[in-house]
This record gives structure tokens, sequence and C-alpha cells, in this order.
């Protein structure tokens, strides 16, 4: 996250805000169906949660 491009009020309260925006937005079955979607063999798609965090 880089707070440094987000409005300020994302990064008041500790970035409360840009915190719950990530936490809609920062999801497994989000990125997993896009691979599908692109074709990413399944191999190559994580079988377990990795959200990089």
């Amino acid at each position: 996250m880089r707070c440094g491009f987000l409005p300020k009020y994302y990064i008041a309260n500790g970035c409360a805000k840009a915190k719950e925006l990530i936490k809609k937005v920062n999801r497994e079955d989000i990125w997993k169906e896009a691979a599908k979607e692109l074709g990413t063999p399944a191999a190559d798609i994580p079988t377990s949660t990795s959200r990089g965090v």
C-alpha cells in the first residue's frame, strides 16, 4: 500500500479507510477468477491463499 498516493482522508487514523478498501478488493476469489479467464494454467494458480500480506 502506497499511502503517499492516497487522499489524506484515506491515510488518517492509521490508514483505516485505505485498509477497509484494500480488504474489499484484495480478494483471492477475484484474482483466481481473473487468472482462469486469462487462460492461466491451473498449475500456475496458487491453491492456497496467497494475498501477499
